[in-house]
């Protein structure tokens, strides 16, 4: 991809130059300078996103501020810069900026003061960034358009999103719920509604996650009933060991069983020997480890049970019989009902995941492991949250997870849940920087952030740095 990018980004630009009905010309020079005063080179450079230590700093002191030197002005003349962030798919302008106060710096040189390229409109149109923001998207074309006195422009560009080699792409995969089975979706009012709250969910995080140049891909999307009693959970919360008894389930119907369970056997091999029996029976069954949580003895297991077609099946208890007369190995259904609100978990089963919430994922997740699995599932049940996440160092069968609820969609723009909650995930970390000492308000990852138009929607450096490296399976 690096090899060919200057090809393409000469192409781009001069794409760009058509659309503005101008042909290339180069009477003078120009030079694209960091806030350090480094030379950016176009093709392979670029200009990085406005990413402010604090918002209400000095544009110049963040590492996405630039400027722009002109070279071969003669003394004293007056000079004119007006920048323009062009879509690459030449959907047109993005947006102007006219430069104001550039002066000059040396007998032939002048110099623009210190700009920033932002993504979203409120920091457009802030008043402390008052003509010193362009607001542009990931990959946009950046164009100057350079004039000395009465000579014609000149145009040069370069790109939005700062080094070529950082810029990722993260596939997102989203599942919307309809309220309930049959009915219409929970967002939207139908299909088209929710691909729409969805379309503008991802623009949103997209806007957020420029500052570490990545950029969200819609990797699929669909509107599904909330799955069924189809989860068999072995040894819920406290993971002990089987004692010995007898399983009997229903399943689509049919009573299975009973089955012997001996004495000795852990979460995962009673769930394992479980699903062997349903294979046996004619369904299929997938077995998977949850983390063990403190004080538990061993990790619980969930047995997810299909048709041979692939839908879910239904499981349930015999009629006045128990699931297990195991005394110590508890066995339970797991189904999602949204009438009483998702489950969510608390801070000591964070790791693992409600079985509400397992089930919702295992039914559902598109398998893989290079696309963030996002769920929008109503209300949490009896809880002060509006998103949770599931990340891979927890040792969770659920991993690379994002569950929202419907406030969360609300108040895209001023909590940022979606855009926090995936960036947990890229992190691979459930802490925030308030855990730590950092109370900046204005920070993504702070527990407690203001929703103030300047936050909280800022990442560090060491936030994207981060993100690259730990999550190389889902940027590429």
């Amino acid at each position: 991809m690096n090899r060919t990018a200057p090809f393409l980004f000469a192409v781009t630009c001069l794409a760009a130059l058509a659309a503005w009905g101008a042909t290339p010309s180069v009477p003078i020079k120009i030079r694209w300078l960091d806030a350090s005063g480094a030379a950016i080179d176009p093709p392979s450079g670029g200009i990085g996103f406005w990413r402010p230590g604090d918002p209400d700093d000095e544009v110049g002191k963040d590492d996405g501020a630039f400027r722009i030197e002109i070279s071969g002005v003669p003394r004293g003349a007056r000079v004119r810069v007006r920048l323009a962030s062009l879509a690459p798919d030449g959907a047109g302008t993005r947006d102007t900026l006219e430069v104001a106060n550039v002066k000059a710096t040396a007998s032939d040189r002048a110099s623009t003061p210190f700009l920033v390229l932002v993504a979203d409109a409120d920091d457009r149109n802030a008043p402390r960034l008052a003509g010193k923001a362009l607001r542009a998207a990931l990959g946009d074309v950046i164009e100057a358009r350079v004039a000395v006195e009465d000579a014609p422009e000149s145009v040069f560009c370069t790109t939005a999103g700062g080094p070529l080699r950082e810029r990722r792409r993260l596939k997102i995969r989203a599942t919307i719920l309809r309220a309930s089975r049959g009915g219409i979706p929970i967002v939207g009012g139908d299909e088209n509604g929710a691909r729409a709250v969805m379309t503008y969910e991802l623009r949103v995080l997209g806007e957020v996650l420029a500052q570490c140049a990545i950029a969200p891909v819609d990797a699929g999307f669909d509107v599904v009933d909330p799955p069924g009693p189809c989860l068999l959970a072995v040894g819920e919360r406290f993971g002990m060991p089987s004692s010995g008894g007898e399983i009997r389930v229903q399943v689509d119907g049919r009573r299975l069983g009973p089955w012997r369970v001996p004495p000795g056997l852990t979460p995962l091999e009673t769930a394992r020997e479980l699903g062997r029996r349903l294979v046996e029976t004619g369904f299929l069954a997938e077995a998977s480890e949850n983390a063990r949580l403190a004080n538990a003895a061993h990790g619980t297991a969930d047995v997810l049970v299909r048709r041979h077609d692939g839908t879910l099946a239904r499981i349930e208890p015999w009629a006045k019989r128990p699931l297990t007369t195991d005394r110590s190995q508890s066995l339970s259904i797991g189904e999602v009902r949204l009438d009483d609100g998702l489950t969510a978990c608390r801070d000591d089963d964070a790791r693992v995941g409600t079985l509400e919430e397992r089930t919702l994922v295992k039914a559902l997740a598109g398998g893989g492991s290079e696309a963030l699995e996002l769920f929008v599932a109503g209300r949490f049940a009896g809880a002060s949250k509006q998103g949770e996440s599931f990340v891979r160092s927890s040792g969770s069968s659920l991993k690379d997870v994002v569950i929202l609820d419907l406030p969360a969609l609300a108040r895209a723009r001023q909590s940022f849940t979606l855009s926090h909650e995936v960036a947990h995930v890229l992190l691979d970390d459930l802490g925030h920087p308030d855990d730590r000492g950092d109370a900046r308000p204005f920070l993504l990852m702070n527990s407690f952030a203001s929703s103030a138009v300047n936050g909280p929607k800022r990442l560090t450096a060491a936030d994207c740095e981060a993100m690259r490296t730990r999550s190389a399976n889902l940027l590429r």
